[in-house]
């Protein structure tokens, strides 16, 4: 469960905590943005860095970091996350990306430390304000996780352009390190993620009679997320359901022809039949059976062309979109439905090539023939 709290709502972060007792979860706090006072250089090229610290808790290692909406997955590169002992003795460490890790030390920048600028005003004689750097802060480098594929095309497109570059970096240190003081008058926000949640609908409800009306607060779960797309894709399901029976209705057509035109050119093999005493009945199966076959060897061709055009497709859509999982997740139940279909189409298809034959007296095949 993903859930956010405004200024408002913060004051029952700790009610909140007590409904998830015994699940882990990691805690996110916007803290400080800062713009790193001295010049920067990427293949000749100006960059000017951005960062955005956040303070985390002990169960920080990487796996999952902040992006704009919602946490997203990630990995530890290098280094190690943070630990219990930071949070206690405040230890002033830092978690960075790889890009700006490549950006600041070219190389492994694990043990080494960044100079975190703290912006004040200053009145200066002709009573113009000044925003200057105060002093620094001095943070050692302890991990570094890796950036989404998206962050890496971004930061390359920029760089063959030539132009000045601009790069937004997301840092973690520990929460307990505190070293604005009473300075800081950016809005608050926390952000709690806590992880193998049992119930969620009902941890939902709950959450929600801690929070009085009025006091606003975002929580996201899986269930959320799927009741959300079901909704936002019904008039999608719909379309697409009336454009499966419109190309029922055409494989219908195409398939009874094809099947009167066989038939047509085999008549005198179906006439022998009838004249040596097959039934109606006999022949009206054999071509049932012959139609069976061409759908059941047609129905792995699409099954395995629509696997393979579903994982190109998902390809590219995690180029476009790679800050979100996404996964093939075939069901048994949509495989059985296809192929359900697929037997009804046939047996639809078979109806007016039997009435056909059916129609056909020996006297009447020999008279075509």
């Amino acid at each position: 469960m993903d859930i956010k709290l405004n200024e408002n709502g913060l004051k029952y972060k700790e009610d909140i905590k007590t409904i998830f007792k015994g699940d882990g979860y990691i805690s996110f706090r916007s803290y400080y943005n800062t713009t790193l006072a001295y010049p920067v250089t990427v293949k000749s090229i100006n960059t000017n860095i951005t960062l955005y610290l956040y303070q985390t808790n002990q169960n920080f290692n990487g796996q999952m970091i902040t992006s704009q909406e919602h946490v997203i997955m990630s990995e530890l590169l290098s280094g190690r996350g943070i630990t219990a002992d930071d949070i206690d003795y405040q230890n002033k460490v830092i978690i960075i990306d790889s890009i700006l890790n490549k950006i600041l030390f070219q190389e492994n920048g694990i043990g080494k430390s960044i100079r975190i600028p703290i912006y004040g005003s200053q009145t200066n004689e002709n009573n113009n304000t000044e925003i200057s750097v105060s002093r620094y802060e001095i943070f050692k480098v302890i991990g570094i996780y890796k950036n989404t594929r998206q962050d890496y095309i971004n930061f390359n497109r920029q760089i063959k352009e030539g132009q000045t570059l601009y790069y937004n970096a997301r840092c973690y240190i520990p929460e307990s390190v505190d070293f604005l003081g009473d300075s800081k008058t950016e809005q608050e926000q926390m952000e709690f993620v806590y992880l193998g949640v049992s119930d969620t609908v009902g941890k939902f409800d709950r959450i929600k009679s801690i929070c009085p009306s009025g006091v606003e607060f975002d929580c996201y779960t899986y269930e959320s997320f799927h009741n959300q797309m079901i909704q936002e894709l019904s008039g999608i399901k719909k379309t697409l359901n009336y454009i499966t029976l419109l190309i029922m209705g055409i494989a219908v057509i195409l398939i009874a022809q094809t099947m009167i035109f066989s038939i047509k050119e085999n008549i005198s093999d179906y006439g022998i039949k009838k004249a040596i005493g097959a039934s109606s009945c006999k022949i009206s199966m054999e071509l049932i059976s012959e139609m069976l076959l061409y759908t059941l060897t047609a129905f792995i061709i699409s099954i395995v062309l629509s696997l393979v055009a579903a994982l190109i497709a998902l390809k590219v859509i995690s180029l476009q979109n790679p800050d979100i999982g996404y996964s093939l997740i075939l069901k048994e139940q949509t495989v059985l439905l296809s192929f359900v279909l697929a037997i009804e189409t046939c047996l639809i298809a078979s109806i007016f090539p039997i009435l056909y034959l059916d129609n056909r007296s020996v006297v009447d095949i020999i008279k075509f023939e």
